[in-house]
């Protein structure tokens, strides 16, 4: 007997049907749960680093107007799962980006931010990966990282890093969701 699930089910108790959802299928608490328990890089990092945590982190880099858009700008994750850039960008990968798009788009919509064609945005996030290559692997590794010129400069200038410990994902879920109400987001 094949099995084939029709829905992914949420933490809060949703259906999450991946071939058709919309914006009232998401849920900040949601995102902020699975967020907290995904881990960034497929797990090669020294400790649990997640996906909350590093949007925490890209929502520091931001001016004020931003972080509530840089906090949810990898939400789709929360229901589409973290795939490693280098696999999420080949060819074959097409039909996740597609899904991914859209579901980007709805959360835009549905929290009111815009951060898929942000150029803050995506320069905040490329600092973060920055400074969680540097945390993680050492400076040497971020050399073929590809990064530009740019993000190497101010790389080179933070002495911004990751922290050494893991706080516990109940913990990240907790900052994650006290930054989008003091940002001003709306459940």
């Amino acid at each position: 007997m094949k099995m084939s699930p029709q829905f992914l089910p949420t933490f809060g108790g949703k259906k999450m049907h991946l071939h058709d959802f919309g914006s009232e299928d998401l849920c900040v608490e949601d995102i902020a749960h699975a967020l907290s328990m995904v881990c960034r890089f497929g797990g090669h990092c020294h400790r649990h680093y997640s996906v909350a945590e590093h949007s925490l982190l890209v929502s520091e880099l931001v001016p004020e107007e931003y972080k509530l858009s840089a906090l949810l700008h990898d939400a789709s994750e929360a229901y589409l799962g973290d795939i490693i850039a280098p696999l999420k960008r080949m060819p074959g990968m097409e039909g996740y980006r597609e899904i991914e798009r859209e579901m980007e788009r709805l959360i835009e919509v549905k929290f009111v931010v815009n951060f898929v064609d942000d150029p803050i945005i995506k320069e905040a996030d490329l600092k973060a990966l920055y400074i969680e290559g540097r945390s993680f692997y050492g400076e040497k590794a971020l050399e073929a990282w590809g990064f530009p010129p740019e993000i190497v400069k101010w790389g080179k200038c933070s002495s911004r890093d990751v922290l050494c410990y893991a706080p516990s994902p109940h913990d990240i879920k907790k900052q994650f969701m006290n930054a989008f109400l003091a940002y001003g987001g709306v459940k």
